[in-house]
């Protein structure tokens, strides 16, 4: 019999049963570790025995339970692995630091300038400015840039505020008239913003344009002895001219200036002629405005054409009162009558010598006398018209009638604009007649008839100048006949009482001395040649200076004699 060395049969059941135990433990201890490095995926784990790697999946359930060790059985076929999904595997090794996540970069945001591009003609003087907005805005600069030809140059700066946007103003200087220049803006970058250039804003300059309204372009019939008078509005402070033309050429009639509400009364001269004229305004260019002329303003007389006279003031309580009479109380013994008509009609004698000489300058030129219609009105005479005519006639004892100084004239001569009547207006003056202005065709009192002696004051013949100083001595403080002496002596060494008389700067009958009297300018003055053209006015004048200066005539004269002026 042999014997045969048998090797006992190991514990199925408890060794199988360890081994499975120990795999189970060392499965969840490498899925602890994989959890703690990487992501929850497919780990791998190496053991102490390099040939005996396993792959454990962990089961999120836990290890399966061990079989019953007191039943044998055959070793298990091992369980089918579930597939995972694929999983990017990340086998670990030794730990590593985590790389960090980069921030992501902002793009800078776009800017944009609206309002800003584009072109425009602006007036000399005036600063171009443009409104514009500026988007982001938060506190840029913004530079304003002329192209001076060859590069751009920045000459104004302005910072935007600090909101997403901001509108702001850019003010461009003036340049000279006619100038073309051209405008940029130029951003720089922020770091939240990028630079920028805009595009161009081209500016032409000019003058303003010099506006007028008012002024009519048409013809315009204007009566004899009236003017015509229109409101034109245009720009305060500007020079105007009005002008007439003169044949080819504008002439310069008078120049105003422009009141503050921009309102001008223009008025044209006085029609004293059948003449057609025309007028037109001429504004004066400054370095702002331009030159403005208007259209041509035809003027056209209409009804009675007459002359004018060289005075048709008025001689009312001048001249009139004498020899102690009262208006409408002269004794009639002390009139004349003329010699070509009724006795009843009576004037003050020296107008009556003059009326006979102005009536043979009539009766050559016309063929007949003068149509004496009315002259001297006794007080009564002048009530009982005043009932008849209570709208054409004076009041008692102020008509020129009273004095024996005025003469109403029929024949040809009461008719506007007639031959009879245009001849006495002509050359009434030269015998001491004239028509005075209440009588005018535009007066308040039309009478183309009445005629008044008003002596030196229309006809500045020596002696009558005389005679009127002799009664204007009496508005002043000196009268008296020896004042009256030396004031006579006076004036005939000086003037020789003419009131044309030149000698230098000093003219009419009292000498005066125009630039003392009127200014520098006084030969562009309407008052000195007022002046110079009525005796009446230089009396009046020579007197009130003869109190000014010396305080009576007498001492005027003593003056005179010692200086040779006075």
């Amino acid at each position: 019999m042999s014997s045969t060395l048998r090797t006992p049969a190991p514990d199925r059941g408890n060794s199988r049963s360890g081994r499975a135990l120990t795999a189970s433990l060392a499965g969840i201890l490498t899925a602890v570790l994989a959890f703690t490095v990487a992501p929850p995926a497919l780990a791998t784990d190496t053991g102490s025995a390099p040939e005996a790697t396993e792959t454990v999946v962990p089961d999120p359930a836990g290890p399966a339970p061990a079989p019953e060790p007191s039943t044998p059985a055959a070793s298990p076929a091992p369980a089918p692995t579930p597939t995972p999904t694929p999983t990017p595997t990340e086998v670990v090794g030794h730990a590593a630091t985590p790389t960090p996540t980069p921030t992501p970069t902002t793009t800078p945001a776009k800017t944009t300038v609206k309002g800003w591009s584009g072109s425009r003609t602006v007036p000399l003087d005036f600063a171009a400015g443009r409104r514009f907005t500026v988007t982001p805005a938060q506190g840029r600069t913004i530079n304003v840039q002329r192209f001076d030809g060859k590069a751009w140059k920045t000459i104004q700066t302005l910072r935007a505020g600090t909101g997403a946007s901001s509108e702001l103003v850019a003010r461009t200087p003036a340049s000279k008239i006619g100038a073309t220049t051209r405008y940029r803006l130029s951003l720089p970058a922020t770091p939240t913003a990028g630079a920028l250039t805009s595009g161009e804003w081209v500016v032409t300059y000019r003058k303003y344009v010099t506006t007028l309204s008012g002024w009519p372009g048409t013809s315009t019939t204007v009566p004899y002895g009236r003017t015509s008078s229109r409101t034109v509005t245009t720009h305060p402070g500007r020079t105007v001219h009005v002008q007439r033309l003169n044949g080819s050429t504008w002439n310069t009639q008078r120049t105003m200036t422009v009141p503050s509400d921009g309102k001008l009364v223009v008025t044209s001269p006085m029609v004293v002629n059948s003449k057609v004229h025309r007028y037109r305004l001429r504004i004066t260019a400054t370095r702002a405005y331009s030159e403005k002329i208007s259209a041509a303003w035809t003027i056209v007389p209409t009804g009675p054409v007459m002359p004018p006279q060289r005075y048709n003031g008025e001689v009312r309580d001048v001249v009139g009162a004498w020899g102690g009479l009262s208006n409408g109380r002269i004794p009639t013994s002390t009139l004349c009558t003329p010699t070509w008509t009724p006795s009843h009609h009576k004037m003050r004698c020296d107008a009556n010598t003059a009326l006979a000489q102005l009536n043979a300058a009539y009766r050559k030129r016309f063929g007949t006398n003068l149509a004496v219609t009315s002259t001297y009105r006794t007080y009564d005479q002048q009530v009982a018209l005043k009932k008849q005519k209570p709208t054409l006639a004076a009041k008692p004892g102020t008509s020129n009638h009273g004095w024996g100084l005025a003469v109403d004239l029929g024949g040809g001569v009461q008719v506007w604009g007639s031959a009879q009547h245009n001849w006495m207006r002509a050359n009434a003056n030269n015998y001491g007649f004239f028509h005075p202005a209440w009588a005018q065709y535009d007066g308040s009192l039309p009478e183309p008839w009445h005629w008044e002696y008003a002596g030196a004051v229309a006809s500045g013949r020596a002696d009558q100048s005389k005679a009127l100083a002799m009664q204007l001595v009496r508005t002043q403080p000196w009268n008296s006949a020896n004042q009256r002496g030396c004031l006579s002596t006076l004036w005939q060494a000086t003037s020789g009482w003419s009131y044309t008389k030149a000698s230098g700067q000093r003219r009419g009958i009292p000498q005066a001395d125009m630039v003392r009297a009127f200014g520098s300018s006084w030969t562009r003055s309407t008052t000195a040649t007022t002046f110079q053209q009525n005796p009446k006015a230089q009396i009046e004048w020579g007197l009130r200076d003869i109190t000014q200066r010396r305080g009576n005539a007498c001492a005027a004269l003593s003056t005179y004699r010692a200086k040779g002026t006075y």
